[in-house]
């Protein structure tokens, strides 16, 4: 009799052994094999592709990056470095468009607003000359279908569905670009299920009470694995390159010091790579560096160029301390605001994607500070670059080079 309940105990606990290292590796984000970790094979090379080692998605050594990837906005970007379009994300490619000459924003008084601060934005009267990809063109058009002027706060009392949208855009654009695929196939763990069922029909059916402990044993075991490793998007090897690369860059962004930018080209860098340190949680940072160089700037008796063109603030002065504490406020607010789970929620039941509530968290204080945006088109010539990778993130990654179009 005992000999039947450890038999029976042994070989459930190496069926689920064997069903959670099969499922892991079914279900492990794949990476280039023969590479640097975030590059891709070279023409001629082979193209081979494994499953990250040690775990899920790739947690190895990240070189610093000092540009973002090439080809790709910092919404998608930030999908596939989370595995979700969130909302942060939408409100980063707000921000990106603004600094790009699309629209503006101003940050207004709100009394309906929990921190009564709400977002005024404008559609630019005359587009620059600037491309835009799919998502933003049908994301502009969205925001504004009704008027050239809205305000975040009032979308979903309008019924505008534009920051779902492009969360759902997000998520169909990182599996069209083929940063995450599709797991298909029978699971290992569905072994373990059909086992316990079959020993759980033996059981009651013959009153063998090891057969029912062993099926009901493995049956959990069966859940938990299923629980701990299909909720996820898995990335192919070009989405794992894609999450190396960006978070070498979350490095520099997270790293970066006042002193290593002129004040002539401050501007420029504050806003071209603010939209990426709010999808890469490091905006308090990134605010902080160039709110530290504005106060440096006059305190040196330097005032050019040190207005955010794009961003309007109402009802304050334009100190830096109210500029600080203003983006600081700002910012905080981003973070793990209106955030929808895994892509696999993104294409499931929409209503649960955008909480009508949540657009109150995104009122925001904003402070102005700096100059042209966009106007810095090149790398930060007061940078020098560092071991590893070099010029990483603006570089042609060999195989595939750009990340798909969409441009810097």
């Amino acid at each position: 009799m005992y000999l039947t309940w450890i038999v029976a105990m042994l070989g459930v606990a190496a069926l689920l052994v064997w069903a959670w290292r099969a499922q892991r590796r079914k279900f492990a984000d794949e990476m280039f094999a023969g590479v640097i970790p975030g590059l891709a094979p070279l023409a001629g090379q082979a193209d081979t592709r494994v499953p990250v080692p040690g775990g899920a998605e790739y947690s190895g050594e990240v070189a610093v990056a000092f540009n973002p990837p090439r080809g790709v906005r910092p919404g998608l970007a930030g999908t596939v470095v989370d595995g979700a379009p969130e909302t942060r994300d939408v409100m980063a490619t707000i921000i990106d468009l603004a600094a790009r000459g699309h629209l503006s924003v101003t940050v207004v008084e709100s009394p309906r607003s929990r921190n009564g601060k709400d977002w005024a934005l404008h559609a630019a009267d005359t587009p620059p000359n600037d491309a835009l990809d799919d998502i933003e063109r049908e994301f502009l058009h969205e925001l504004f279908i009704v008027s050239p002027d809205v305000r975040l706060s009032e979308l979903p009392l309008q019924g505008n569905r534009a920051f779902s949208e492009c969360q759902y855009m997000l998520a169909n654009q990182s599996y069209g670009r083929g940063y995450f695929r599709h797991v298909t196939g029978m699971q290992p763990v569905r072994v373990v299920w059909i086992v316990a069922g079959l020993l759980l029909l033996l059981g009651f059916g013959t009153g063998i009470g090891a057969a029912m402990a062993a099926g009901a044993v493995a049956a959990v075991g069966a859940a938990v694995i299923s629980a701990r490793t299909t909720q996820r998007p898995v990335r192919t090897a070009e989405g794992t390159a894609l999450r190396i690369q960006t978070l070498g860059f979350k490095r520099y962004l997270a790293t970066a010091e006042a002193e290593q930018f002129s004040y002539e080209e401050a501007a420029g860098v504050f806003s071209k790579y603010l939209p990426w340190a709010i999808v890469l949680g490091v905006a308090d940072h990134w605010v902080k560096v160039f709110g530290d160089l504005a106060a440096h700037a006059r305190a040196d008796g330097y005032d050019d160029d040190f207005d955010l063109v794009w961003l309007g603030v109402m009802g304050w002065g334009l100190s830096d301390a109210m500029f600080t504490l203003a983006m600081f406020s700002a910012l905080d607010g981003f973070d793990g605001v209106g955030e929808i789970g895994s892509l696999g929620d993104a294409f499931g039941d929409s209503g649960d994607m955008f909480d009508a509530g949540t657009i109150d968290t995104l009122g925001a204080d904003a402070g102005s500070a700096f100059g042209d945006p966009g106007g810095f088109d090149g790398d930060f010539s007061s940078v020098s670059d560092g071991g590893g990778f070099g010029d990483f993130g603006g570089g042609d990654f060999g195989g595939f080079g750009d990340f798909g179009g969409g441009g810097d």
